[in-house]
């Protein structure tokens, strides 16, 4: 016996219906579940499947329609187009050292925001980190974009005597391929974490996203041979834009 196909528990979301349907929907068109080219399965058979109704469905349909990701013929139905020539692209993060010290220099970034000034000490306790009482450091915050898409807002605690010394490469890079490529530089340990997570304002309106919407969050740790913190970063990524690739046997 086939087993029951489970629908959604929509009353769980905040969103219309229609959004978390048209959420569903957009992967299918984006991973090529739905083959470009060719007609999207009938409003009957997606009312079934997913046990909502048709303007729900019609709803869904038209909000990746207004995206460009289906068009609709006049008496013959919708299609999935080709996705837009100006689609960005996945955002590949590194999981090793030396993948972020190279990627820094690989992915095709416009930098919107870049902006450095003396932090106050101690770090914030939102860092949820600890660093010498006499360390001072300069916070960076960037924005990065893709092909005219926000996909990354940055803030980078980075030691004040490094970023004195670095500062015109630092306004070029980013911060962690500068130091990767610095001989003066000494790095002993780090640690990189990510998790997911929901926007808050401040990363809503830097991104250009709503508030609420999942976000990765990497945080970062960079320490000399000193055990001296001199490198922390929190990181914000759309998700929608973000990808990990990981080598399982090496």
């Amino acid at each position: 016996m086939k087993p029951k196909k489970l629908t959604p528990d929509w009353s769980i979301g905040k969103q219309p219906l229609y959004l978390q349907l048209a959420t569903i929907f957009r992967p299918r068109v984006e991973t090529g579940l739905w083959p470009r080219g060719e007609q999207t399965p009938t409003l009957e058979m997606l009312m079934r499947e997913f046990g909502v109704g048709r303007v729900t469905v019609r709803s869904a349909l038209a909000e990746l329609e207004s995206e460009g990701l289906l068009v609709r013929s006049r008496g013959k139905g919708t299609f999935i187009q080709d996705l837009p020539a100006n689609a960005p692209q996945k955002f590949v993060v590194g999981t090793t050292w030396e993948e972020l010290v190279a990627r820094g220099n690989l992915n095709a970034l416009t930098v919107s925001l870049n902006t450095a000034r003396e932090a106050a000490w101690p770090l914030p306790a939102w860092c949820g980190t600890q660093a010498g009482q006499n360390q001072k450091y300069y916070l960076l915050e960037r924005v990065y974009s893709r092909q005219g898409i926000r996909v990354c807002y940055s803030r980078v605690f980075l030691e004040a005597s490094i970023y004195r010394r670095l500062k015109t490469e630092i306004r070029q890079q980013a911060v962690l391929t500068v130091l990767g490529n610095d001989r003066q530089t000494h790095i002993q340990s780090g640690k990189q974490s990510i998790t997911i997570i929901s926007a808050g304002d401040d990363t809503a309106a830097h991104l250009h996203i709503p508030v609420g919407s999942p976000v990765a969050e990497i945080t970062r740790s960079i320490y000399d041979t000193e055990n001296k913190l001199i490198y922390w970063a929190c990181v914000h990524y759309d998700s929608r834009y973000i990808r990990l690739d990981f080598d399982l046997v090496k």
